[in-house]
């Protein structure tokens, strides 16, 4: 019986490590699966981004040579240009005529079709077309208006790439990536490796003739990163016999790192059905509702949220990878990152269910993907997604409660338990997991001190700390485990309760907390709802079976570990989530996702000191621990020499030094003569002393993780892309606050500082401004005047005319913001005109504080009740940025040459007063800004 119960230890615990090690896997990485060709994907990827600089894919000249790259390729494919769209598959866009763009035919018969939608237009021309109106910002409650507008006029171009459907009058399945990039990365990962996987599936598609009832329609988007404009304007176009207003479908593919895995983490509403048929197909990517319901609640966006909108919410789903965040929106996301193991796997896997959505959606009906309904979901390894309508998971609540009746029931005529030391099993484990978050707060502030120490963070910053990395969470994980370990074995002393008394309590902890998520967050409930379903059973028939399992076998049942087994079988679901939680949310959050371990651990931990026979038997092989001491003597200097030797001993143990016993002189005292001599004492291995050792290697593992990485210094904390040799996000900026009336240069990114500051002088940290501020000696730019003016001509109509124009004829980027009083309602609605364009009016009677972002000269008209006068005041903040000029690098080592016609002397003064060389040979790279503030009062 004891060889049978060896064996199970084992394969327990052989099982718990494969089921952990195939989780991080599937998590962190992997290849896709299928025939998908990654090589011929990663070499169009070099094509097409392999030559681009930082700031490429954010000019609109480069994005039209990517599009002139990818017109060619797909007619090397052989696709042929839409008809109506002239000889060379383009022509501007427009609303009136976009009807007449068709698919061309051969013989009558349509063939695939490529075609380039542009459109340059203003910020009227964006409303009017669209119809989108105004966004509204509700981050904070005061600002209920944002108009994002700092890049109009705008030129966009969208590349259609167009299979036309086989049925009379097919849906259409979309496959959309941007091309676009932010201004401070090449774009290589995000999004040019989804387009470069997209070319692969076409050009696989049309060497294998592949036709299918639904029109196929990949759609290259441009402005994503302008604000989804490309999208935008997708969605309003009319052209290829109409295929983007008969969307039954949409799969978009995005990047927020450089490698890890694909993860599918967003749905349309009302999902039951497009899960359903997703399962049939996805089993190598990730995905979850907790990721879907998280992401819904999030302010961020992709393209695929402009098909997401309440009233015409298109089924769909969206997919990105998270690996190597550090070089997400940073000059790191680079063809070299985006094409090795890492970037390839990525690339491998987001080709692979592009193809295998093409395949299985373009036969299918689309019109029942439109059903109501949510579905609760998961994957389970590489081998399936598990899913079940959200009123399953309600249900399974509902179960859970009725196991826990049952099991109190069965626990009275059994008398399995005390129900009072399963009530201190409770407490213990409600203090073990307050207790361990609040040391994993403890420890993410130690860890990240020393992190700030070794100059891996801005110690402002440390609070918010953003990178993680599986590294860290499994070092998180370990450490947490180990605290509320100690903590259930303190507990077991304090309360005189047995280990299984906590398992019993952390069961119904787990329980009760499972049923409420079931019922309040159904998307979510998978994460507790399985563990505590079976953890549940476990202890029913444990209840049942415990007396007569002990007469039958002569041993206790809990000798078994049964609570182990669906700890393991649920290690997919839960450690899963816990690592995709730590890359998506940073490790500032670390402590708080460790409660999930620690609810989901509570039954394993309480059970640690059951080691201890096994690790008395390991102590006694190994050699004992020896401390030295004194024999000998007697009296007053006995003693003290006594404790004198015993502190050099431990001494000489500490610097690991191994003196022998030898005669040692007494110091000159009264007992001078008395001779001592050195002995070894030998001493015993404990638990205790284990437990500290394995700590100490938890925590070495976790400082390795923290310092020690490729680019992980990158994101560590602050904006993505700021170190040495990249250029740093609007790093320095010069402030003209006349309202303040004072002039001051601003670092705001803080971990930009981190590799500026040594090339910086007279900078301190401003807690109001959250920035490194230094005042300004002289103010450069005393051309500056004010652009706000009243026009007398109508009431209450204003003039805004940006005032870069006295900086450079060529300034690449100016925006500025008006907060305008509205706290005494005295405000309707404003009007604002751009140039000659249509008027664009919002509503703002409701509104205390309006939130204006602007660009360009714009007539803004106030309008009030009846006569009356807008008399309120106006803040105006300006911001003039070189940041999407690659020619704007300050060079401590080379000559500064920005080549702003007109300016050189301003900019000349930015780097006089900005930076000190302190003869450094480094190269400095950062974005200038400056910034104008002024208020004035209207009326």
């Amino acid at each position: 019986m004891k060889l049978f119960r060896k064996i199970y230890y084992i394969a327990l615990a052989a099982v718990f490590i494969l089921m952990f090690s195939l989780t991080v896997a599937d998590v962190t990485g992997g290849k896709g699966r299928g025939d998908f060709n990654t090589d011929e994907a990663v070499g169009y990827l070099m094509e097409l981004a392999g030559s681009q600089t930082a700031h490429s894919l954010y000019n609109s000249s480069d994005r039209a040579a990517v599009v002139t790259k990818l017109t060619d390729k797909l007619q090397s494919f052989g696709f042929k240009a839409a008809d109506g769209a002239g000889t060379d598959g383009k022509r501007p866009y427009s609303s009136a005529s976009d009807t007449t763009i068709k698919f061309a035919a051969s013989a009558g018969v349509k063939v695939p079709t490529f075609f380039v939608q542009g459109m340059s237009y203003s910020l009227d021309q964006y409303y009017k077309d669209l119809g989108t109106g105004h966004s509204t910002d509700t981050d904070e409650d005061d600002e209920k208006i944002s108009v994002d507008t700092t890049v109009f006029p705008l030129t966009l171009n969208n590349v259609y790439a167009a299979f036309p459907g086989k049925a009379a009058s097919p849906k259409t399945v979309v496959i959309m990536a941007h091309y676009d990039s932010v201004p401070m990365g090449p774009g290589a990962s995000d999004d040019m490796s989804s387009v470069s996987a997209m070319l692969a599936v076409i050009n696989s598609m049309m060497t294998q003739k592949a036709s299918y009832e639904n029109n196929i329609l990949f759609v290259f988007t441009d402005g994503e990163e302008f604000g989804l404009y490309g999208a935008k304007m997708a969605k309003g176009f009319t052209g290829i016999d109409g295929a983007m207003q008969n969307v039954g479908f949409v799969a978009n593919f995005e990047s927020r790192g450089t490698a890890g895995t694909s993860i599918m983490f967003e749905t349309n509403a009302n999902n039951y059905e497009v899960i359903k048929q997703y399962a049939k197909i996805s089993n190598s990517i990730y995905s979850n509702s907790i990721a879907n319901f998280v992401y819904s609640v999030m302010p961020n966006y992709t393209d695929f949220s402009v098909f997401k909108t309440e009233d015409t919410s298109v089924p769909g789903v969206n997919f990105a990878n998270m690996g190597e965040g550090e070089n997400y929106h940073s000059q790191n996301d680079n063809i070299a990152n985006a094409t090795d193991a890492g970037g390839r796997a990525f690339i491998s896997q987001h080709g692979d269910i592009m193809g295998r959505i093409v395949k299985h959606f373009g036969d299918l009906d689309l019109s029942t993907l439109s059903k109501e309904g949510n579905a609760v979901f998961f994957n389970y390894l590489n081998l399936m997604v598990i899913y079940y309508p959200t009123i399953v998971a309600v249900i399974m609540g509902a179960v859970i409660l009725g196991l826990l009746i049952g099991i109190i029931g069965f626990n009275i005529k059994k008398k399995a338990f005390c129900f009072k030391k399963m009530g201190l099993g409770v407490a213990a484990q409600l203090i073990a997991l307050v207790g361990t978050v609040g040391l994993m707060f403890g420890a993410y502030y130690i860890f990240g001190l020393i992190a700030a120490l070794f100059n891996k963070i801005d110690i402002h910053n440390i609070a918010a700390i953003k990178f993680s990395s599986p590294g860290l969470v499994i070092g998180m994980l370990a450490l947490g485990a180990v605290f509320s370990a100690a903590l259930h074995t303190l507990f077991k002393k304090i309360f005189n309760i047995k280990a299984g008394d906590i398992v019993n309590g952390s069961i119904l902890v787990l329980c009760v907390a499972a049923a409420a998520v079931s019922f309040i967050l159904p998307a979510a409930s998978f994460l507790l709802a399985w563990l505590a379903v079976l953890e549940a059973v476990v202890w029913l028939v444990t209840v049942i079976i415990k007396d007569k399992f002990k007469e039958r076998r002569g041993y206790s049942i809990e000798r078994l570990f049964l609570p182990f087994i669906p700890v393991i079988l649920c290690i997919p679901m839960t450690l899963s989530v816990i690592m995709l939680a730590g890359d998506a949310l940073g490790a500032y959050l670390y402590p708080v996702i460790s409660a999930v371990a620690v609810l989901s651990l509570g039954v394993i931990t309480p059970y640690f000191s059951y080691l201890k026979p096994l690790m008395d038997k390991v102590y006694a092989k190994l050699p004992p621990m020896r401390f030295r001491t004194v024999a000998g003597g007697d009296g007053e200097a006995a003693q003290k020499h006594d404790a004198k030797d015993a502190n050099r001993s431990a001494k000489y143990k500490a610097k690991g030094k191994n003196v022998k016993g030898k005669p040692h002189k007494a110091d000159k005292s009264a007992e001078s003569e008395v001779k001592y001599v050195y002995t070894e004492v030998p001493r015993k291995y404990t638990n205790r002393g284990g437990l500290g050792i394995l700590t100490f290697v938890i925590c070495v593992f976790l400082l390795f993780f923290s310092l020690i990485g490729g680019n992980q210094a990158i994101a560590t904390a602050g904006s993505y892309g700021a170190n040495s040799g990249m250029f740093a996000d609007d790093a320095l900026v010069f402030v003209i606050d006349k309202q303040a009336n004072e002039n001051y240069w601003m670092v705001s990114d803080l971990h930009a500082y981190q590799s500026m500051k040594y090339e910086l002088d007279g900078y301190k940290y401003n807690k109001d401004l959250k920035s490194y501020k230094k005042p300004a000696e002289k103010n450069f730019f005393e051309s500056y005047v004010p652009a706000f003016t009243k026009d007398n001509i109508i009431k209450n109509k204003y003039q805004v005319v940006p005032a870069a124009a006295a900086l450079a004829s060529n300034t690449i980027v100016t925006r500025y913001t008006l907060t305008i009083d509205n706290s005494g309602k005295a405000l309707s609605s404003i009007d604002l005109t751009s140039g000659i364009s249509n008027t664009m009016r919002l509503k703002v009677a409701d509104t205390d504080k309006i939130v204006l972002r602007l660009t360009g000269a714009m007539t803004i008209v106030f309008n009030t009740p009846g006569d009356t006068v807008y008399r309120g005041a106006v803040t105006y903040t300006e911001e003039i940025a070189g940041l999407y000029n690659r020619a704007f690098e300050i060079s401590v080592e080379n000559t500064l040459d920005y080549g702003i016609e007109n300016s050189k002397n301003e900019w000349k003064a930015v780097k006089d007063i900005g930076v000190n060389s302190k003869d450094s040979t480094k190269t400095l790279r950062f974005k200038l800004a400056v910034k104008y503030i002024t208020t004035f009062t209207c009326g």
